[in-house]
């Protein structure tokens, strides 16, 4: 059986995904998930995904991103998320 994974709330997830447009990947990076639980949590939380092709065009658009930077970020902003994330 899988393991669930633990839905980190909307305004979490609005802010990573739309806010700061970061990608599944990069989402499911900070919390130690498959980018296919990150997809899930987006519909659930009634977000859209964006399309593989913008996707495809603004990859590499940013800099080099520090996980440890971002979790710590969210841990101030929201800190019902810090039982989600890896230590």
């Amino acid at each position: 059986m899988a393991r669930r994974s633990r839905f980190p709330g909307r305004a979490v997830l609005d802010y990573l995904y739309n806010q700061q447009r970061y990608s599944m990947e990069l989402i499911a990076k900070i919390f130690g998930v498959s980018r296919e639980a990150v997809r899930l949590w987006l519909n659930q939380a009634g977000i859209p995904t964006r399309d593989r092709i913008y996707a495809v065009k603004t990859r590499g658009a940013r800099k080099r991103i520090n996980v440890r930077e971002i979790r710590k970020r969210l841990k101030d902003m929201f800190p019902e998320v810090v039982s989600l994330l890896p230590s």
